[in-house]
């Protein structure tokens, strides 16, 4: 089962049960930023670092 939630028009997250992606547009950088802030403190931890595609963001989190 996958769950996709646009937090507003600039922020995507796909969710599964222990993975999820948040993606925006370069920029959009505050808001994706204040994005993974809010997963980590949810208890969702990084999973590597921050990746880009074209004018994408991309940041993966996992949680144990």
């Amino acid at each position: 089962m996958e769950n996709i939630s646009t937090i507003s028009k600039k922020i995507t997250i796909v969710k599964k049960q222990n993975y999820l992606i948040i993606s925006a547009y370069a920029d959009d950088i505050e808001e994706f930023a204040e994005s993974v802030q809010s997963m980590i403190a949810e208890g969702w931890q990084l999973n590597g670092g921050i990746s880009s595609s074209t004018s994408m963001l991309y940041q993966s989190l996992r949680k144990i």
